[in-house]
């Protein structure tokens, strides 16, 4: 169970680590860095680890998703070996989710589309959030004229912005399908090329197989 309390450590000893770090690169960094500082460079890094560093077992998982202690009733996936920057990055990550009330639309998405890392979650959410916005605008567009009581032309005016605002969402939505494709394939298209060679008699060899058989001709 993740406690106000454990969030506020896991800011304090991520910040502290970020800090620790830090130092150390400078000490890497440096062309004269003696062999002391080296080994103080090290130990730095090792102390930042542990900081970061954060029991797994003491996570309430539902589903597969870290459930954080909170009135909003928030979840969020975290790697298999989370640390204290995943808990509280994973934090931030549902409450900006539930603060466009499309927490659950997006927890669906991402575990439908098998969503292996912290990018593929993010876009999975903004994908929910596209979905949501675009269909409310739609319903705002239909119900103009019942809620506003307004000329013709202003209504059709107003009417026509929010489905054009509907529709750009709904492409955004599109681009983040082929977004996800580009991610998972490198951004390469694979093409498959079949040579059919037909010999005399009809008989067809395709990429080496007999595709077909002289007319007559028993197997």
């Amino acid at each position: 169970m993740i406690t106000e309390d454990t969030k506020q450590a896991a800011i304090s000893n991520t910040e502290k680590a970020c800090g620790k770090m830090a130092k150390a690169e400078r000490i890497s960094a440096s062309g004269d860095a003696r062999p002391h500082e080296m080994i103080m460079a090290n130990c730095l890094v090792k102390e930042a680890d542990n900081l970061m560093a954060v029991d797994s077992d003491s996570l309430e998982l539902e589903s597969g998703e870290v459930k954080a202690h909170s009135s909003k009733q928030s979840m969020y996936p975290l790697t298999e070996s989370p640390d204290m920057a995943a808990v509280e990055s994973s934090i931030q990550r549902m409450e900006l989710s539930g603060g466009v009330d499309c927490l659950s639309i997006g927890i669906d998405t991402a575990n439908s589309i098998k969503a292996k890392d912290t990018p593929e979650r993010m876009l999975a959410h903004q994908m929910a959030a596209c979905h949501k916005v675009a269909f409310n605008l739609m319903r705002e567009a239909e119900q103009i004229d019942a809620r506003y009581r307004l000329d013709a032309n202003t209504a059709s005016v107003i009417q026509s912005r929010k489905l054009n605002s509907a529709n750009r969402l709904m492409q955004t939505f599109q681009q983040a399908m082929l977004t996800l494709q580009k991610m998972r394939t490198g951004g390469k298209q694979v093409m498959t090329v079949q040579h059919v060679q037909v010999n005399d008699g009809g008989q067809a060899i395709v990429a080496g197989g007999d595709a077909g058989r002289s007319n007559g001709e028993k197997e």
